[in-house]
């Protein structure tokens, strides 16, 4: 569900819908749609913070950096819940990051 609608299409009464059962049984077992993403969307989560990681270890091995930039709370929160925001400098825009950039050259 989250790979055909993302994040933001991933709300209690499109699962409830999508699994045949109420939206209350849902909210029994997670209370918040964060829990729900913890438990259930690590192993997504964990095939594109692989791909970043590479992306990251192939840039620093040609000399390079990489820069993220992300302007979506929720998009932000998954970035603090699994750590990759330790990993990552992530910056509010891309003249951000550019300016970033050019001052740590």
């Amino acid at each position: 569900m989250v790979e055909r609608a993302g994040l933001t299409g991933l709300t209690f009464q499109a699962l409830a819908d999508t699994l045949g059962v109420s939206k209350q049984a849902i909210l029994y077992w997670y209370p918040s749609k964060w829990e729900l993403i913890a438990d259930c969307g690590v192993p997504i989560l964990r095939q594109e913070a692989d791909a970043l990681i590479g992306g990251r270890r192939r840039a620093y091995a040609l000399k390079g950096s990489l820069s993220l930039v992300c302007t979506e709370q929720q998009m932000l929160k998954i970035f603090r819940i699994t750590g990759l925001d330790k990993v990552f400098t992530i910056h509010d825009t891309v003249d951000e990051a550019v300016s970033a950039r050019a001052v740590a050259s």
